[in-house]
Formats: structure tokens, C-alpha cells, sequence
């Protein structure tokens, strides 16, 4: 099988989908026992990080990335507004569909809405959803033509089965994880000690960006019902996201803010924390219904206490005093009873921690990927 993965990303990226694109594109390239040939398109756009991509998300060359050009304004988003994005994109999409008309291929796999206007040339376009909120009359038909969708969770499929699309093309497929890399082999101290964190602290962790919709000020906000020896460690974050968040909550002083570090150092963060912490505001739609975060596995799969929000999305995965504990989502007083639970009881810590390692076993990215090409293959021999 040949498989076009085409994606309007910057890649590599600091940002999470990137990860998920190119450990994707491994797990379909490396798939046993179908063999499957992998062509990941992207645009060809200005980028700061100068490393190559598989060495920078640590994957093996066995997949090929061909960049496209684009007119690439985004740069100057802040002079032009919307259109840098209309034009980026636009351009983008013209280009590869001239690339295409010249490919020999299979399937196109995408996470792109515009690449859903492929669907009535080529028959083989399977859409991995993430959002349907802004639901046009052009989408639903092209989600119409579409040979398979990817849901990311059940309340997504919910949306999306109500917009008309039949139920038996749909498959949920939560994101995954890397099981290896994040469920490495080394004590809390060690891997304090590698990264340079407090040894005679308790320490909390969230590693991602600090949008609003994950939920960091309800995070932020716990740290007085604390008890005082636990500090805050944020890992991830753009430097605008971190300024914005010192001016606008000035005692940050029990708050460690590490910054973006290199994706192959986030399992010792995770490991060297005491609690993992999930907080997800319930404001945003895509929070409560179709998110499926990537930290969520990478959380499971280090082996630590998570505490995360009590939302319909998450839910999906977890289940409280079960695998995790879950607080009332932007509730600090909450949170921060979750978290002193954790923190106060061992016996609680290990069973949820060791219960959600034993979980995340079934979120590999090897295993998604595996079951969406049985369902492309099965589907194709119908």
C-alpha cells in the first residue's frame, strides 16, 4: 500500500501535532505484517527550528517528507491578519493537488479539512478529525465523500454521526504514545537530579503549552491550598504564553517555569514529579468533547499519580480513583484536594498510577495505526 499522509504543518514543530504526525507516519511505515509505503507532504515554510525532523522528534528514517512551496506569510500575520493564513494555505493546497495528479498512491490520510476537497478525485481520502464545531454545508459533503473518518473520541463521532455521516465509515482512535521512550527505566531522584529539579520538593508537573483552554491559571490558583513544600513545575510554553501569564498573576514564587525543552527530555520531567496534572478548562468545546491529548498517554505511560479534569473527553480514558483522581474542572479548591490526596497517600498514588500504566499499554501508536489500516484494508475489500 501507498499512503500520501498530506498535512498543512510546519514541520518540525514545537507544537504537539507535530509529534503526532510524524510518529503517525512511523507506526503506518513500519506496520507488520501489511507492508506500507509513506509519503508525508507538507508545506515548505520559515522555520526557526534548523534540525532535521526525524532526527528532531528522535525517529528513524523510514518514511519519506517531501516539502511543497507555499507562499509563506504568516511570519507577518500581525500586518496582514487572516489573509496570510488564506494565502499560506490556499497556495499550499493548489500545489500539492498538481504534485498529486503525477503520484501513483492509495490513500490520502489527512488531518486538513481543504484536503477533503480531493474526496470526489480520488475515492481513497480518509480524514482523521479533531474538531466540528464550525460545521458548514461543504464540509458535511465532503465528510460525506470521504472513504474513512478518524475520530479522535466518541463524543466527536457523536457530532459527526449527527451531521449525517453513516457510523460504520467512523472509527474512534484516541491519540497514543511512544511507550518506550516515556516509560524509561529510572527513580524519581535520578531523574530530578538530570534535569536540575529540587530533591526536597513536591512537585506538581504540566508539560505543554499554556493556552487558556488547558487550564494552567486553575493550576496556578491551587498553589495556595497547597501544602508548602510542593512546587509548580510548568514545562512548554512559548515565551509570549510565559509573559503573559507573569503579568497578569504576580506571586508566582512556588511556580517553576522551565520553558519549551527538547521532546526527548520530557520523560524525565514527567518522571521526576510526585503529581502529573491534567487541567482542562470545561469553557472550551474542544476540551470538553473532542480532545485527546497527547500528555494524557504520555502522563499514563510515566508511571506517576494523575490528577486530571472531570470532562467528558477525558473520561474516555480515565476513571476517577481508578486510573487517575478527577477534580471539578476550573476549580482550584478542587484540584488542590485531588492533589494533597495524592501527595498524602501512597497507597491511593500507586494504585492509579500503577493501574493507568497497565492501561496505556493499549495506546501505542504502533496499535493505532494498526488498527486503521485493518479498517482501511477491510473496508477497500468491500
Amino acid at each position: 500500500m501507498k499512503l500520501i499522509y498530506l498535512t498543512n504543518a510546519r514541520i518540525p514543530t514545537e507544537k504537539a501535532h507535530g509529534i503526532q504526525i510524524m510518529q503517525m507516519c512511523r507506526s503506518f511505515a513500519l506496520s507488520k505484517p501489511q507492508r506500507v509505503e509513506v509519503e508525508l507532504i507538507v508545506p515548505r515554510r520559515l522555520n526557526e527550528i534548523k534540525i532535521d525532523s526525524f532526527e528532531y522528534y528522535g525517529i528513524e528514517k523510514c518514511f519519506k517528507i517531501t516539502y511543497l512551496p507555499c507562499f509563506d506569510l504568516l511570519p507577518w500575520a500581525k500586518y496582514l491578519g487572516r489573509l496570510s493564513l488564506v494565502i499560506q494555505t490556499s497556495t499550499f493546497f493548489i500545489v500539492a493537488f498538481f504534485y498529486l495528479l503525477g503520484k501513483k498512491f492509495d490513500v490520502i490520510y489527512t488531518r486538513d479539512e481543504l484536503a477533503l476537497l480531493l474526496a470526489p478525485w480520488r475515492k481513497k481520502i480518509v480524514w482523521e478529525a479533531h474538531n466540528f464545531s464550525k460545521v458548514t454545508q461543504w464540509l458535511k459533503k465532503s465528510v460525506r465523500k470521504t472513504f474513512l473518518v478518524i475520530s479522535l473520541t466518541n463524543l466527536l463521532k457523536k457530532r459527526l454521526v449527527e451531521a449525517g455521516i453513516s457510523s460504520e465509515k467512523i472509527l474512534v482512535a484516541p491519540d497514543g504514545v511512544d511507550l518506550k521512550l516515556f516509560g524509561l527505566d529510572i527513580s524519581q531522584a535520578a531523574a530530578r537530579q538530570k534535569v536540575g529539579l529540587a530533591l526536597n520538593k513536591k512537585i506538581i508537573l504540566y508539560s505543554g503549552h499554556l493556552y487558556q483552554w488547558k487550564g494552567v491559571i486553575t493550576l496556578l490558583q491551587a498553589v495556595e491550598f497547597l501544602p508548602s513544600n510542593a512546587e509548580i513545575v510548568l514545562v512548554g510554553g512559548s515565551a509570549e504564553e510565559v509573559k503573559k501569564i507573569r503579568s497578569s498573576n504576580p506571586d508566582l514564587s512556588r511556580v517553576n517555569f522551565i520553558g519549551q525543552r527538547p521532546y526527548a527530555e520530557i520523560p524525565y520531567y514527567l518522571k521526576a514529579a510526585d503529581v502529573l496534572v491534567l487541567p482542562n478548562s470545561q469553557a472550551d468545546l474542544i476540551s470538553r468533547e473532542f480532545t485527546s491529548p497527547l500528555k494524557l498517554f504520555e502522563y499514563l505511560a510515566a508511571k506517576r499519580p494523575v490528577v486530571a479534569s472531570d470532562l467528558p473527553s477525558i473520561r474516555e480514558i480515565l476513571t476517577n480513583e481508578r486510573n487517575a483522581l478527577l477534580f471539578k474542572p476550573d476549580d482550584a479548591k478542587d484540584l488542590s484536594l485531588k492533589i494533597s490526596a495524592v501527595l498524602n497517600n501512597d497507597d491511593l498514588a500507586k494504585k492509579i498510577s500503577d493501574q493507568a500504566f497497565s492501561d496505556v499499554q493499549n495506546y501505542s501508536w504502533e496499535e493505532r495505526a494498526r488498527k486503521i489500516l485493518f479498517l482501511i484494508d477491510d473496508k477497500a475489500k468491500k
